[in-house]
């Protein structure tokens, strides 16, 4: 029932969302707006400025001028939404177990996501949210597929693996390949070749992880129906392995033995090597006893022990503590490749153990490198995704030390420059002002210079500052530069022209020296200056103002004043004052 419903619910998401995304309308872009302000009004998310772009053919954001009719499509908020719904429900998928026992169907989901999202790179909205629906579909059919087959009877399934991993039956002669979800009974075998890996997940959700060249025995996987009590054990015959159990194991006994020693464990996480010259054992949880040549030793949380070959456990050694200062941290963005992964050194370390994986639980490994001398390891190709990471610390008696915290880190390969948004128009501009103010925004980490000097920034990516002009022509370079490198280059060119006196004349009312002279307390001030430029007027606590038309000429009406009061006309370009001068009304 509960599968069926998910199942409905997917079929109306993707029904209502397909009716709304046909809803297609115009704005036009208000002084001061910018195309992030615009789409995170019209579509909720300031992020989709790009595919509002996209969408209307234009290639930058600072050709979203005042005055642009942009179109708004809805398919692309819904695109973007169906995604991130498909993205929801493959995740569902994965906690139900789908990537052990679906993992054909869940595949099929990603591919389809994958699609999905080339389709959006693409603008294509229609087919981007098509297939981001098909995906929800084969997650939510991978999540009853695995629900299903989890309640099956199965020994082990191979949930994943890596490079080359091959299983052999007792009754077979050869080895042959274990593919994805290949089944293993009692007394199966499976091992793993050079830079190979390979995780079995038991009935009872217990895994298995084995690394490069290492191979095993499944001796016993059995289920009592009666008490529900699951039992296995797994004899390394040499490499090394993870047993990683289930929270909830009180009925669940797992054991990873290796030749001619014995463990009884009830710890939920350890780790188990056979080099043939000793076994060595790592225990991060609960107690784990371990029986050879009639001598038993127990190991606690975060001890281990050395068996050489033929010989009684050594006592408990105290594992390494984890690592620390691991770097990318928790939650990074990270932009570009190669990437560097770096850890403090430990005290007591001989080597490291680096791992990386594509899942939090560490069963999608991505890169599994033991024994590194340094205290770093470099990355060169990776996928975009996120990707989660750890390192432990070897002592010099080969124990796996605790492992470091978790760092969750996301690959982000940009591409795309960063918007720029400035308050001057393209072209040439025209000034008489000895300054300019320039302001605008861009992106808030981005870096901004103009003509190779620093702009500061404020944190929602809003600037401003004056520059100082010369006569004649000035070439402004400003040039914004996000973390990945990505730059958008502006140009702006202003010429400054001297003002003098004599480019301001007052044709009425009659001026004689410095004096106004007037019939009445009230009259009217025409005159003419250069063409675009800002007359102002005060006298007596008012104050009014005019903008020269294009032939320079100018009108402002003074209320009623009196004989004696001064009258002060200023003259601004680009909001700095440039000329001034004060007269004295005279009324006859």
């Amino acid at each position: 029932m509960k599968v069926v419903l998910v199942f409905i619910f997917t079929l109306l998401f993707v029904f209502q969302s397909e009716l709304y995304s046909q809803k297609v309308y115009y704005v036009t872009v208000k002084k001061g707006e910018n195309i992030r302000q615009i789409a995170k009004d019209n579509l909720g998310n300031a992020e989709l400025w790009i595919d509002i772009l996209k969408d209307n053919g234009i290639k930058a954001a600072h050709d979203v001028k005042e005055g642009v009719k942009l179109k708004i499509d809805e398919a692309i908020k819904f695109s973007f939404d169906k995604i991130k719904w498909a993205e929801s429900r493959i995740d569902n998928a994965n906690k139900n177990g789908a990537e052990s026992f679906a993992a054909a169907t869940l595949k099929s989901a990603k591919s389809s996501l994958s699609a999905a999202k080339q389709a959006r790179e693409k603008g294509d909205w229609k087919t981007a949210s098509s297939k981001a629906d098909e995906s929800s579909t084969f997650a939510d059919r991978a999540s009853a597929e695995a629900i299903k087959s989890r309640e099956s009877v199965s020994e082990a399934i191979l949930s994943d693996k890596k490079g080359s991993v091959e299983q052999k039956t007792p009754s077979a002669v050869n080895w042959a390949t274990a593919n994805i979800t290949a089944k293993l009974m009692e007394n199966d075998r499976i091992r793993t070749l050079s830079n190979s890996f390979a995780e079995l997940t038991f009935q009872n959700n217990n895994k298995l992880r084995l690394a490069e060249n290492s191979d095993a025995i499944i001796l016993k996987s059995r289920v009592d129906l009666f008490t529900q009590k699951n039992e296995t054990e797994v004899s390394l015959q040499k490499g090394e392995g993870f047993a990683i159990l289930e929270q909830n194991s009180k009925n669940k006994k797992f054991d990873l033995n290796t030749p001619g020693i014995e463990t009884n464990s009830d710890s939920k996480n350890y780790w188990v090597q056979n080099d043939q010259n000793s076994t060595k054992v790592s225990n991060y949880d609960g107690k784990i006893e371990i029986k050879a040549m009639d001598s038993v030793v127990v190991i606690a949380k975060n001890e281990g022990s050395v068996v050489p070959a033929n010989q009684k456990p050594s006592q408990p050694i105290k594992l390494l503590d984890p690592p620390q200062n691991l770097t990318p941290t928790l939650n990074k963005i990270v932009l570009d490749l190669p990437l560097e992964f770096t850890w403090g050194s430990l005290e007591g370390a001989v080597s490291y153990k680096f791992m990386l994986s594509a899942d939090s639980k560490f069963s999608n490994i991505v890169a599994d490198m033991s024994e590194l001398k340094n205290n770093s390891y470099t990355v060169n190709n990776l996928d975009p995704g996120t990707y989660y990471w750890r390192v432990f610390a070897i002592d010099k008696h080969g124990l796996l030390g605790v492992a470091s915290e978790t760092n969750k880190f996301f690959l982000n390969i940009d591409t795309i420059p960063p918007f720029l948004t400035i308050n001057l128009p393209e072209g040439e501009i025209l000034t008489y002002a000895p300054s300019i103010d320039i302001f605008g925004e861009t992106e808030p980490d981005a870096t901004l210079e103009y003509s190779g000097k620093s702009v500061t920034l404020d944190k929602t990516g809003k600037f401003s500052f004056s520059i100082e002009l010369s006569q004649g022509l000035n070439s402004i370079k400003l040039a914004a530069k996000d973390p990945k490198g990505n730059i958008t280059n502006r140009v702006v060119t202003i010429k400054r022209e001297l003002f003098s006196a004599n480019d301001l004349t007052i044709s009425e009312p009659q001026i004689d020296g410095n004096n106004f002279i007037v019939s009445s307390g009230r009259f009217n001030i025409r005159g003419v200056t250069k063409p675009g430029l800002t007359v102002e007027l005060g006298i007596a606590g008012f104050k009014t103002k005019a903008v020269a038309g294009t032939d320079g000429s100018f009108f402002m009406l003074v209320p009623v004043s009196k004989s004696g009061d001064e009258l002060v006309i200023s003259v601004s370009s680009n909001n700095v004052q440039i000329f001034e001068r004060k007269f004295i009304v005279t009324v006859e």
